[in-house]
């Protein structure tokens, strides 16, 4: 039978006590920015990982990827999921409906993932033609609650029967086996929702910021019991009730008598709390460390402190080994490992940026009704590293914010350069290509993941520089070019003022190129009889300097 396997974890060596960890960045796809979402342990080997990876924006595209434990690079699906759970071999992938995708008919829905890596929608919420049907029947209260309602989802379990349990900040759920939804909305919770589980095939434990609650199958209160403190989190395991504080482990039997309280270190701040491997974890941070324990017999077993090189992070353990994942000081997903007994001291790579600079530029401008007016510019950037570390840099990445754009075309640079040998102590040159729609602006680069390693001195990352773009060759500008005559039926004449040999590029309304010429000396003839009637646009560059003008065919 085949097994689900999956793991992003990304590898290189790292240093330990007495021992070599490894680290990875993910920066092998065209823009890697990415943000971290969830991740899961399958079949007590391998992790499972949601990632948001391209455009430094909300923008980019959705995966689903495995690695082994090694760091070896495994395989990707497409796929969204805000929350993981198993269900026999296959991985549910539980997520809200996008906003750009909402059509007053879908906000919540579980995708499946069999062990083939074949993704099929399992269920969604609420049912096709639901919400048509409230707003017709002007059921608008009932509309609104849905409607303004948060369906992402914080937590996800499966049980007996096929069964689902799902937790939103605000609500809960319970899909049974043949994938009806019930819902319950702001009815039982009162407060902050943080985790749900399966007390028996038809009891339902809910776990809230300020209580714990026993519920039937129709999500009615059977029983509560309010917290002295805050809940940050709660789970079940072996008949026992763990509810998480931010300074308290309590534990209770499961007719909610308190067994015994487990007070937590000084300064320790919680996060988390959860198991593996038949093994309860506590996860939080301790004076800008990550601290992890673990519990045997309502008693803290053991504590590691571990550096923190990512944020919004989350671990697991393989085998003794503790890897931490979540998002890079850089905006990039990160992994590290370390033995359970060490701490994790960083990568030997260490690049320093030591200078930047913009050389040759292009501007385009566009010609309409008489005036000209500057559109964009492409150029070119030089950027100075240097090896500050012990280990030969072999790749790097430069990553820089521009002005311009919007959505999804947002414009910004980024370069990963691979086959490098660049020695320590020693400088290296780059060079790379960059676009903005602004001749003034804040130019900040980055330089990221040195042999796609997380780096922990980042001090000399970074430069800064106001830049205002000038141009080469000003003799050339928007006036050396006559296009005439303009609306035209038969033949469209392009002159250059100067001797300047040029490149055409015609474009209909639609932005399709449907002309080429290279290399025109003075004057360019085009039978236009042959093309519909309608807008066009000429795209004419000497040298480094381009520029657009409209012109329409009758």
């Amino acid at each position: 039978m085949n097994k689900i396997i999956f793991i992003l974890l990304l590898c290189l060596s790292i240093l330990s006590e007495a021992q070599t960890n490894w680290s990875k960045v993910l920066d092998e796809t065209p823009n890697s920015l990415s943000k971290f979402h969830d991740m899961i342990l399958v079949h007590d080997t391998v992790i499972i990982v949601s990632n948001k990876v391209g455009l430094p924006t909300y923008c980019g595209h959705d995966l689903i990827m495995a690695f082994n434990k090694q760091g070896q690079y495994l395989w990707e699906t497409s796929g969204f999921c805000d929350v993981f759970a198993l269900q026999g071999n296959n991985l549910l992938l539980s997520y809200q409906t996008r906003v750009d995708d909402v059509i007053l008919d879908d906000f919540f829905h579980i995708d499946k993932l069999d062990a083939n890596k074949q993704l099929s929608s399992y269920t969604k919420f609420p049912e096709q033609g639901y919400m048509h049907k409230l707003w017709e029947e002007q059921k608008f209260d009932e509309w609104d609650k849905f409607y303004t309602f948060n369906f992402k989802p914080i937590d996800l379990k499966t049980g007996p029967k096929n069964q689902i349990l799902v937790a939103f900040n605000e609500g809960i759920a319970r899909v049974d086996s043949t994938g009806q939804f019930f819902f319950d909305i702001n009815k039982t919770t009162r407060s902050s929702v943080l985790a749900v589980d399966f007390l028996s095939d038809n009891r339902y434990l809910l776990f809230l910021e300020n209580a714990i609650n026993l519920l039937d199958d129709n999500l009615n209160i059977l029983k509560s019991s309010k917290l002295e403190q805050n809940a940050i989190g709660g789970l079940l395991d072996n008949d026992t009730i763990y509810i998480l504080t931010e300074n308290q482990l309590i534990v209770r039997d499961t007719s909610f008598n308190i067994i015994s309280t487990i007070q937590l270190p000084e300064n320790f701040i919680s996060t988390n709390l959860k198991t593996i491997n038949h093994k309860l974890w506590i996860s939080g941070t301790t004076n800008d460390q990550i601290t992890l324990f673990t519990i045997h017999n309502t008693e803290i077993k053991t504590q590691n402190n571990y550096n923190q090189l990512v944020t919004e992070f989350d671990f697991a353990e393989i085998d003794g080994e503790i890897i931490i994942m979540g998002n890079s000081p850089q905006n990039q997903f990160a992994l590290y490992s370390c033995d359970t007994t060490a701490s994790y001291f960083g990568t030997e790579a260490d690049i320093e940026l030591v200078d930047a600079k913009i050389g040759k530029t292009q501007f385009t401008y566009a010609k309409f009704d008489g005036q000209s007016f500057f559109v964009s510019s492409n150029f070119e950037i030089f950027t100075r590293v240097k090896n500050s570390g012990k280990d030969t840099i072999r790749s790097l990445a430069l990553f820089a914010p521009f002005k311009g754009g919007f959505n999804c075309a947002v414009l910004f640079y980024y370069t990963k350069y691979d086959d490098l040998h660049l020695l320590p102590g020693d400088e290296l040159t780059l060079k790379g290509k960059g676009q903005c729609d602004y001749q003034n602006f804040q130019f900040t680069l980055m330089c990221m993941a040195p042999n796609s390693q997380l780096e922990t001195n980042l001090s000399n990352n970074y430069f800064s520089e106001l830049i205002t773009l000038t141009g080469v060759d000003d003799i050339v500008n928007e006036n050396s070019f006559q296009l005439y005559p303009n609306p035209v039926k038969e033949i469209l004449t392009i002159k250059v003022a100067e001797h300047h040999p040029f490149d055409c590029d015609i474009y209909n309304s639609s932005g399709q190129k449907i002309l080429n010429r290279t290399n025109i000396e003075m004057r360019l003839e085009i039978d236009v009889r042959m093309y519909p009637n309608g807008i066009y646009f000429a795209k004419l560059q000497i040298r480094d300097k381009a520029f657009s003008y409209k012109f329409e065919i009758q």
